[in-house]
This record gives C-alpha cells, sequence and structure tokens, in this order.
C-alpha cells in the first residue's frame, strides 16, 4: 500500500508544547494528520507516537523528524531544550517498521523548506528565524545549513546585553510575552487586530527590540535574506517599521531584505525533505 502516495513520507514536528505527525505528499499537501500534547511522560510520548506511526507507515517507509532540540550524535537531547524534552533519546527508535529514519532539529528543517522549495532556493548566505512559543532558526552559509560541531545557530539563546541576562527568547518569545507584557502573543495579536493603542504600543517595543537582534545578525553574517516564520510572523505589521528603522539607522548597509514566511505547517513541510537534504550534502 507504500505506492498508493508517490513519494509521501511521514513527517514529525516534536515541539516543546505539541506535536504533529503528518503523512505528506511531493506537493507538500498534508493528507493525513495527528496532533496531541508533547507528554512529560517520555513512556507515554513514545507510545502515542508509536501507535501513529504504526498507522502511517503502510504508506510510507520513509520516516523523518524534526524536534525543538539540538540533537547528539546518538540523537539524544543536547542541553538548552524544554522540559518535556530533556532526556529523551531516538537511537533505535521506529527502525522496526519504517526504512529510513531521519531526526533533525526543526529550525533546520525550516531552512530545508527554503533552501529545496522556498525563498532560499537560489540564495548562498541567509538566514531563517522561527518566532513562535521560543526563538529557533538556521544559518545558511554557501548553500549549506551550518551546523558547527552539532549545535550551531541557536539564534535563540542569544545574551541580550543588560541588567537582566535574559536571552532574546526570554524577552520576546512566546513565554516570555506573560513574563514582559503581561499577556500572551496570541491575545496580543488579538487585542492589535482591534486596533487597541496599548498592544500597538507594546508591539512597537517589541519591533525595537526585535530590531536590535536582526541588526546584530546582519552585522555578523551580512546575508542576503532573512526568512522569518512561526506565530509571530502573523504580527509582522505591527513590528515591521521599527525593525526597518533599526535596520535603516544601526547596521552598515542600513538595509535587508526580509520575508515573512506564513505557513502554519513550516516545519513540517520542510522535515519532508529531511532525507533528501541529508543525502545531497553526503
Amino acid at each position: 500500500m507504500v505506492s498508493k502516495f508517490n513519494r509521501a513520507k511521514v513527517c514529525v514536528d516534536i515541539g516543546g508544547t505539541k506535536t504533529l505527525v503528518a503523512l505528506v505528499n511531493k506537493n507538500l499537501r498534508i493528507i493525513k494528520s495527528f496532533e496531541f500534547p508533547t507528554f512529560a511522560d517520555h513512556k507515554k510520548l513514545f507510545e502515542t507516537l508509536e501507535t501513529k506511526l504504526r498507522e502511517l507507515s503502510k504508506y510510507s517507509d520513509i520516516l523523518n523528524i524534526a524536534i525543538a532540540a539540538r540533537l547528539s550524535p546518538n540523537y539524544s537531547m543536547g542541553d538548552w531544550v524544554d522540559p518535556p524534552l530533556k532526556g529523551i533519546s531516538f537511537k533505535g527508535k521506529f527502525t522496526d517498521f519504517y526504512k529510513r529514519v531521519s531526526i533533525e532539529n526543526d529550525g533546520n528543517c525550516f531552512a530545508m523548506k527554503e533552501l529545496m522549495r522556498g525563498s532560499m532556493k537560489n540564495i548562498r548566505n541567509g538566514i531563517v528565524i522561527s518566532w513562535g512559543t521560543g526563538i529557533g532558526g538556521a544559518l545558511i552559509i554557501n548553500g549549506r545549513i551550518y551546523k558547527g560541531k552539532g549545535y550551531a545557530s541557536e539564534l535563540g539563546l542569544i545574551k541580550v546585553f543588560d541588567k537582566s541576562d535574559e536571552t532574546i527568547e526570554d524577552l520576546i518569545g512566546g513565554k516570555g510575552m506573560i513574563k514582559h507584557f503581561g499577556m500572551t502573543g496570541k491575545e496580543l495579536y488579538e487585542k492589535a487586530a482591534r486596533n487597541e493603542k496599548p498592544a500597538i504600543l507594546v508591539f512597537k517595543s517589541i519591533g525595537r527590540i526585535f530590531g536590535d537582534y536582526i541588526v546584530s545578525l546582519l552585522m555578523l553574517f551580512d546575508p542576503e535574506l532573512v526568512v522569518i516564520g512561526g506565530s509571530f510572523a502573523n504580527s509582522w505589521k505591527y513590528i515591521k517599521d521599527e525593525v526597518y528603522d533599526k535596520i535603516r539607522k544601526d547596521s552598515i548597509r542600513g538595509k535587508a531584505k526580509i520575508v515573512i514566511d506564513k505557513d502554519k505547517y513550516f516545519v513540517i513541510r520542510g522535515c519532508y525533505w529531511l532525507d533528501e537534504y541529508n543525502k545531497r550534502i553526503t
């Protein structure tokens, strides 16, 4: 039955809050999908995953997994991950019913979507930023995703040079929004959409913080293109003026090309290319 969906693959997006399992075809259309919480109980998480993955294995023998963490060589979680993912190891998992199993950081999977079928297709050097519950991303250098020794591109963990000793993710990631602004990103967006002035002013403040962050990345990497995805991409219209103002005033070039990807399933669709990208670069 594997041949029923030509070149379909089973793709998984494991985040700190929720997990999405999907069957994706060669046109990046999601044919079937399941969503459930990323359980802190690892046994329950793997049992739920296995049930869904066994069900979809009749359609494809390729499994690609994206996860919101950096991975060690044996597919266990590195440092700087959300609590539900700590201690997870994928070594040897699911290989009894999938011929190929590939696992990668979710920010790198986002970059694969842009490289293989998106805005980075003809770009040699670029940055992708995933901005939602946390802030992640990837660097593309000379047409390839840069990994360093394995943990490169933790773009959300860059320290902010102020007295708080917080990261950029701590300040304006989804979790930081409640601490610093007293509301979730969704609540802020809904208030701004109703043209409530306090919410608009909060977004302007966020725009200035994000603008400083982008300027730092521009100065360090001088990319041809920056692509931003994640739930905050929907709020770009409320922050873009402040971001571009910072770029104009504080970056060397005074300008940058920024593309907003509002695809809700950008990680899953990038995950589709994981096995092919790994073969291409080896």
